[in-house]
C-alpha cells in the first residue's frame, strides 16, 4: 500500500520501513490493543502445556478469547500453528479463564464465553501467497495481519482477506484427504529438519478436517 503526504497540491510518496524484531512489533500491539483491535489485553508471553502464546487477548464484544502471534520468518505454516494454539485453549478452557480473572481482577465465568469465536491472529510485516490462501476458507477461525511502518512514524496495520473458498465444512471427504496429503507433503518438504512438527500436524490440523469438521464444532 502506498501513502503519500500533501503539500500544497503535491504528493510526496512516505518511504516504508523495516519493522524490526517480534518484541519490538509485539510491544507495539500490545500497547495499543483497545484502539487498534478494540481488545483486552489479558496476558503476555503466556506459557501453557509447552507452549507460549505471544499475547493473550479478549474480544469483549464477541465474548471471545484472541491469540495473537508474531513472526519475521516466513517459513512457517499458518494451519498448523493455528490449530495447535486453538487447541491449546479449547482443551485448557479453566486455564485461561483463570488468567483472565487474575490479570483483569475481573469475575469472568466459562459458560460466559463463546468459545465458538475463538480464534488466532498472526501479525506480521508480509506474509506469503502460499500463506494467504491458506486461510481461504469462510469458517476458518485464523486471520492474517499485516503490519507496515513508515517514515514520520506512520504504522498501518492491514488484515489480509484471501479469496473465498466456500466452508471447509462442505467439502467432500474425498476432496479433504486430498488437501490434507498435499498439505503435509508442501510441509515437511519445507522443513526436511523439523519431522517433531508433524506431531502438532497429525494431532489437530487433519483430524478435524478428515471428519468434516472445524475446531468451531469442536468449541461447542
Amino acid at each position: 500500500m502506498l501513502i503519500y503526504k500533501q503539500t500544497d497540491n503535491k504528493l510526496v510518496p512516505i518511504r516504508e520501513k523495516k519493522v524490526g524484531l517480534e518484541k519490538t512489533l509485539q510491544n507495539l500491539v500490545e500497547a495499543n490493543l483497545g484502539d487498534v483491535f478494540g481488545f483486552t489485553f489479558v496476558a503476555s508471553e503466556f506459557p501453557l502445556n509447552n507452549l507460549r502464546i505471544d499475547t493473550l487477548a479478549f474480544d469483549e464484544e464477541a465474548k471471545a478469547f484472541v491469540v495473537i502471534e508474531y513472526k519475521r520468518d516466513k517459513n512457517f505454516t499458518v494451519i498448523d500453528q493455528g490449530y495447535a494454539y486453538l487447541a491449546l485453549l479449547l482443551n485448557n478452557k479453566a486455564d485461561f479463564v483463570l488468567e483472565y480473572n487474575e490479570k483483569t481482577k475481573k469475575n469472568l465465568r466459562k459458560d460466559n464465553i463463546d468459545w465458538s469465536q475463538s480464534r488466532v491472529m498472526f501479525v506480521a510485516q508480509s506474509f506469503t501467497k502460499y500463506q494467504q490462501e491458506a486461510i481461504g476458507f469462510q469458517d476458518l477461525p485464523i486471520e492474517l495481519w499485516e503490519v507496515k511502518k513508515y517514515d514520520e512514524d506512520l504504522v498501518s496495520f492491514n488484515q489480509i482477506l484471501s479469496g473465498c473458498l466456500g466452508r471447509l465444512s462442505s467439502i467432500p471427504l474425498k476432496t479433504t484427504l486430498n488437501l490434507v496429503g498435499v498439505r503435509l507433503r508442501n510441509y515437511l518438504m519445507s522443513f526436511p529438519s523439523k519431522f517433531w512438527s508433524l506431531t502438532l500436524v497429525l494431532r489437530y490440523t487433519p483430524l478435524s478436517i478428515i471428519l468434516g469438521l472445524t475446531l468451531r464444532i469442536k468449541m461447542l
